[in-house]
């Protein structure tokens, strides 16, 4: 009875459906929390469906082989078919639950789009400074570049 409850308690990794999956299964993936993971969720049911490039911008860092063999990105249809439908339309029964007003769909994708400025921004900022680092690696250091005294 014991070998059974510990096969069901399999800590193996399970294919994780990017579209489609609850917040829980996103937190599975390296550098997704509990709120980042619920952020995704709000940006996915009022964007519609999330590629690979925008998960590495939310995560900010590449993706392993080993974690892409693990996500499954095919399109959830039922969010593109909801984003289609209700275009022109308030946002309202997408909205969370919290104490700020309402945002329609514009004002959502403005948001996004202000967020993912500031991730590429930030990005761009840290390529540039692991670059200066590596840089300064690769130069000799003083102390070993001076000629032994006689």
């Amino acid at each position: 009875m014991s070998s059974q409850s510990s096969r069901n308690r399999s800590s193996a990794p399970q294919m994780i459906r990017f579209n489609f999956d609850p917040s829980q299964a996103l937190t599975t993936i390296s550098g997704v929390g509990s709120k980042l993971a619920k952020d995704i969720i709000h940006v996915r049911e009022t964007t519609g469906n999330l590629e690979m490039e925008t998960l590495e911008v939310l995560i900010r860092q590449s993706l392993s082989e080993r974690e892409l063999y693990w996500l499954d990105f095919v399109a959830n249809r039922s969010l593109v078919a909801e984003s289609t439908a209700s275009e022109n339309e308030d946002f309202v029964h997408l909205t969370p639950p919290c104490s700020a007003s309402y945002r329609n769909r514009d004002q959502v994708k403005a948001e996004v789009t202000g967020v993912t400025s500031q991730i590429l921004t930030l990005e761009a900022d840290i390529t540039a400074r692991w670059e200066e680092f590596q840089m300064q690696m690769r130069e000799p250091l003083p102390s070993l570049t001076k000629t032994p005294a006689p």
